[in-house]
């Protein structure tokens, strides 16, 4: 394991959620931004630690099973920006292929790297700002985001950056949570009275991530899918112990019916995310 230090970034944009969620998003976004989003996963670590079988294991398995097919299996180079505790890039490197994460919270990384020693899988770590990644031109064949560019107000320096680091012949992929309603969140304000948990910055549509990726030059086979349907995660909360104790499962099964909506206008409407993939030329 290897890090490389690099200079934060502190301020990602204008806060567009109602006012409980407003309150939660400038606290993450003050100055000491870094140290607030490093409580966050210093939480999740707390509160899930590394299990492997939780909705978020499904949703992941659903992402990989989209990507599965776009890259060699003879493994490559793979580079995960903002990449969290890294569930896409353990994946990767459990096919062999060389992976980098980078992320600006070090209690991420810290998570990240717990999880791949636990699997008996290497990697290299680097705390650094998504908008000056540390890295050379074309140094990557695979250049990835989970969940990140939607907490961009404009997240087109953070894609001009991926497209830098990814070399000719390359795939970029990213899976996009934008701030609208979804199934998975459908029930999310039940009995807290706080409203869905939409701390994103972007309602992105198709057509506006569309958008996005034509302004770059030397772009090919740019693919655009709806997908996530997924039952609402409220019902496997601890108060339904039923359905609790089943989450896994029940939600694996449901999976594979629902990815057969991917890329449909059932998707559009009641999706989580876009999975989003382009050649670069």
């Amino acid at each position: 394991m290897s890090t490389t230090s690099f200079s934060p970034v502190t301020k990602i944009g204008r806060p567009g959620v109602s006012t409980p969620w407003r309150r939660r998003w400038q606290m993450l976004f003050r100055p000491n931004a870094p140290a607030s989003w490093d409580t966050q996963w210093q939480l999740d670590m707390a509160t899930h630690g590394l299990e492997r079988r939780s909705l978020w294991d499904v949703l992941d398995d659903v992402k990989f099973g989209y990507l599965r097919p776009m890259i060699p299996g003879s493994g490559g180079s793979a580079l995960e920006v903002g990449c969290g505790s890294a569930r896409l890039l353990g994946r990767l490197a459990a096919l062999g292929w060389k992976t980098t994460g980078i992320d600006f919270t070090q209690s991420a990384l810290d998570l990240a790297q717990e999880r791949f020693e636990a699997d008996a899988l290497d990697s290299t770590w680097a705390r650094g700002d998504c908008y000056r990644l540390p890295f050379a031109d074309g140094s990557y064949d695979l250049v990835a985001s989970t969940g990140l560019l939607e907490h961009f107000e404009d997240p087109t320096p953070v894609v001009a950056e991926m497209l830098r680091v990814l070399r000719s012949g390359g795939l970029f992929y990213s899976d996009i949570v934008p701030r609208k309603f979804s199934l998975l969140r459908a029930l999310d304000g039940l009995g807290n009275g706080a409203g869905s948990d939409m701390i994103y910055e972007r309602a992105f549509s198709r057509r506006e991530i569309e958008g996005l990726l034509s302004g770059f030059k030397g772009l090919h086979g740019v693919r655009v899918t709806p997908a996530g349907v997924f039952l609402p995660r409220k019902l496997f909360s601890k108060r339904i112990s039923v359905l609790h104790r089943h989450e896994y499962g029940i939600n694996r099964a449901f999976a594979a019916l629902g990815s057969r909506l991917d890329g449909s206008w059932v998707a559009e409407l009641l999706g989580f995310y876009y999975f989003v993939s382009a050649g670069k030329v």
